[in-house]
């Protein structure tokens, strides 16, 4: 059964050390200091997908590896335990020696 649930209002805080640069991309590329992990759908990640944005070019980051966001959630569309996550970043060969940086994109 569903209920039905009224709008309601999020707040949120934008946090800027959170926000890479271009620039801050071009150095990972360079560096690999991060494993950039890619949230969109595997078809956008391969650019077969057009972006539902315009301006936004097809295809992904050099190096990094597409993991969709729905893949990172369980069946109540929550998000996985920290132990599920690694392990399912592990599958997708992801260096446990490096930090995460993600990138998705999602309409809210």
């Amino acid at each position: 059964m569903l209920c039905k649930v009224g709008p309601i209002t999020f707040q949120t805080r934008f946090q800027p050390h959170l926000v890479w640069t271009l620039e801050q991309v071009n150095q990972n590329i360079e560096n690999k200091t991060h494993q950039h992990i890619d949230a969109r759908s595997k078809a956008r990640f391969d650019g077969i997908a057009p972006e539902p944005r315009k301006g936004i070019r097809s295809g992904h980051v050099p190096s990094s590896k597409c993991i969709p966001f729905s893949q990172m959630l369980d069946s109540s569309q929550k998000l996985l335990p920290a132990d599920e996550l690694k392990k399912r970043f592990d599958q997708e060969g992801k260096n446990s020696s490096l930090s995460l940086s993600l990138s998705l994109s999602l309409s809210l």
